[in-house]
């Protein structure tokens, strides 16, 4: 006699079993949502934080080589206008400037930052990084014959520096090719730096 009350009961049983089962899936759901939003969100924001980083460093990069280039202009143009018009030239020991790589795309690469970037920006960078990079070695290879060849020989008659046709000697050779060189470079790279800081300036201003 009291079969339907038992199956009743059952069938409450399975109900109320059924909505906390339920209750329990929308909250896993709503904080597995909720999180990803969240995720999303600091990605978001790191990544603006990472291309406004980049965005002042290339600024930064783009000011320094414009300030090398009239430094090298101001301290070697009148020796190679002399030295084209076979005057020979006293060869200075003036040291060039030592250029740096952008500390940020260093800490980003350490900080696990690449994934937070496009494929595009990240090919623009490492093209603006791979002009900066030899240039700043040429730098220093030169500064280093500077001191090692070119200031001991400085208390020698200017002739030893020259060949009869008004050329370097060989051996010092690379005081000229060195300085052409990293002109060329200084162009260059200014060129693309700038270039950079443009496409970045303007993501800013997307952001």
């Amino acid at each position: 006699m009291n079969r339907p009350t038992e199956v009743s009961a059952d069938r409450s049983s399975w109900r109320w079993l059924l909505a906390q089962l339920a209750v329990v899936f929308l909250g896993v759901y709503s904080a597995f949502f909720l999180d990803g939003c969240r995720e999303r969100a600091e990605m978001s924001q790191r990544r603006e934080q990472i291309v406004n980083m980049l965005a002042q460093d290339f600024a930064d990069a783009a000011e320094q080589v414009d300030v090398a280039l009239v430094d090298f202009d101001y301290r070697f143009a009148q020796f190679f206008t002399e030295y084209e018009a076979g005057k020979r030239p006293y060869l200075r020991p003036i040291p060039l400037p030592t250029l740096e790589s952008i500390d940020t795309w260093g800490s980003i690469l350490a900080a696990g930052g690449l994934e937070l970037l496009d494929v595009e920006l990240i090919r623009e960078i490492e093209k603006a990084l791979y002009r900066v990079k030899p240039l700043a070695a040429a730098a220093r290879d030169y500064n280093a014959y500077v001191r090692e060849i070119l200031v001991p020989a400085l208390d020698r008659p200017q002739a030893e520096f020259y060949r009869d046709d008004g050329r370097v000697q060989n051996k010092y050779l690379w005081y000229v090719l060195y300085l052409e060189g990293f002109r060329r470079g200084l162009v260059d790279m200014g060129v693309s730096t700038r270039e950079l800081d443009a496409r970045l300036a303007l993501r800013v201003t997307e952001h």
